[in-house]
């Protein structure tokens, strides 16, 4: 059996060793993800569901509205555009973040958009509404 040690600087001297390595990796995941995709799907979701538990854990699992535990959402405080399907991108920066269900989320950004009187009345009539749901 090879040292590992050894396999470590070979490859650190070697680097085409290296990127043929990953290349095989990559050419062997397309072709699993060909032959069996709901089983591909299904790993996909599970590391999906692991990263999502990790972040509820690290930002919050709780609405900051309401308090309710049910569909949350992460929010981007700045107001940046974010990739909304990236949790890896939250990970990098949970500072960033803040936990809200779904209907306060929504809201939320409704209320950045408001620029009428009329349109803050209905805000504040949605949000009425929202609060007898949670």
């Amino acid at each position: 059996m090879v040292d590992r040690e050894y396999m470590r600087n070979y490859r650190k001297l070697h680097p085409k060793y290296t990127q043929r390595a990953k290349e095989r990796c990559k050419e062997r995941a397309k072709e699993r993800r060909i032959q069996n995709p709901e089983l591909e799907r299904q790993r996909a979701n599970l590391q999906h569901e692991k990263l999502r538990q990790k972040l509820l854990s690290i930002i919050g699992f709780r609405c900051i509205i309401c308090g309710s535990t049910e569909n949350i959402i992460f929010h981007e405080i700045h107001g940046e555009e974010h990739d909304t399907g990236n949790l890896w991108a939250t990970l990098k920066r949970p500072q960033d973040f803040l936990p809200l269900c779904f209907p306060h989320h929504k809201l939320v950004h409704f209320l950045a958009t408001v620029q009428s009187d009329k349109e803050l009345e209905r805000a504040i009539i949605l949000s009425a509404n929202i609060d007898k749901k949670c």
